[in-house]
């Protein structure tokens, strides 16, 4: 191991350099364009790209050998719309798909996902206009609500990574956020899950969460939780859109490539797992014993529970005010997991 990084003063001109060799090129281009555009790029290309770097090792930025896949977000909707257009109108990309929640879009054989924004200063009505739904009572509107603001600014996308060496991202400007652990666990090889303040929720919840809807906010972190935790999710992949053979449990994913787990935190891990499910069946109407493999199945559960609530448009609107309160609150609490390096300054 290099450093235990907590702070890393020695390598940031080391830093510095790996992000400049594999992205100055790509958003400095962007700038070129439009220089007030921001964005911020996160996921498994950093990850390689900064393991590549210090483990001297081959490593590829290139999913499956063939491609190098970039996950790009932005906060606002004019930031969206802006990079869509500079990426398709001057940087020569085709969109290959257009879904609710992202653009993808491809030159040779590099793969953007352009993820739509849930703006911060979007209400209520403008977020159901975002994502084409009439009301709230439109059956995507839960997962809409919690998988799309957990990305609504780049320290909470860092903030609501499943492991440390994928809780980094690198922004328009320069800036690189990463979980305070996570360039010791790329260059010892392990894996380590993020740990959130999961007490510090709970009260959250109790204090900014109207009393007659509380169930719901606690179904709601609840599934968010358990999709931070739940290592052996697949992701089922489309043949005309994204990667062969990618339909893999990601912890496996990693495995393959060299790194481990200890038993101590799988166990931890299953042990966190047990407490969300067990904190959340209190409020499951329509739950029965399904089996050994439901443990793998409590997201698609919750997500049937609230899809079944018989609420009002006014209700929902509540929740989606009170869940953005409580999300806020969080970040500023306990933001202190994340780290922020300018790699522009003394370049």
């Amino acid at each position: 191991m290099r450093f235990p990084v907590k702070d890393i003063p020695t390598e940031t001109s080391f830093i510095r350099r790996s992000v400049y060799r594999h992205f100055g090129g790509f958003i400095d281009c962007i700038k070129s364009y439009d220089d007030s555009v921001y964005f911020w790029i996160q996921g498994g290309i950093l990850r390689r790209a900064f393991r590549s770097t210090f483990k001297k090792g081959f490593d590829s930025l290139q999913d499956g050998g063939t491609q190098m896949d970039i996950d790009i977000f932005t906060k606002t909707i004019g930031d969206y719309i802006k990079l869509k257009d500079i990426l398709i109108d001057k940087m020569g990309f085709t969109i290959i798909a257009d879904v609710h929640v992202v653009c993808k879009l491809r030159l040779f054989n590099i793969k953007i996902d352009l993820c739509k924004p849930a703006d911060i200063n979007l209400d209520f009505d403008d977020f159901l206009d975002l994502f084409d739904m009439e009301d709230g009572r439109h059956f995507q509107f839960w997962n809409k609500l919690y998988t799309r603001f957990l990305f609504q600014s780049v320290e909470s996308s860092v903030y609501w990574a499943d492991f440390t060496n994928s809780a980094m991202a690198l922004d328009s400007e320069y800036n690189l956020y990463y979980h305070e652990y996570a360039f010791e666990s790329i260059i010892g090889d392990h894996l380590n899950f993020v740990k959130r303040d999961d007490n510090l929720i709970e009260n959250l919840i109790d204090k900014y969460c109207d009393v007659h809807y509380i169930h719901i906010m606690r179904l709601i972190f609840g599934t968010i939780r358990i999709r931070c935790h739940y290592v052996n999710q697949f992701r089922v992949s489309n043949p005309s859109t994204d990667i062969p053979n990618k339909d893999k449990p990601r912890v496996h994913k990693f495995l393959d490539i060299g790194y481990s787990i200890t038993d101590e935190e799988w166990e931890n891990n299953e042990k966190l797992l047990e407490d969300i499910a067990n904190s959340v069946l209190p409020y499951l109407t329509t739950i029965e014993d399904r089996g050994w493999w439901q443990n793998s199945a409590w997201v698609g559960i919750i997500n049937y529970e609230l899809t079944i609530l018989d609420l009002s448009a006014a209700a929902h609107e509540i929740i989606f005010e009170q869940f953005n309160t409580i999300l806020d609150k969080l970040l500023k609490k306990d933001l202190n997991i994340v780290k922020k390096l300018n790699l522009k300054e003394g370049y």
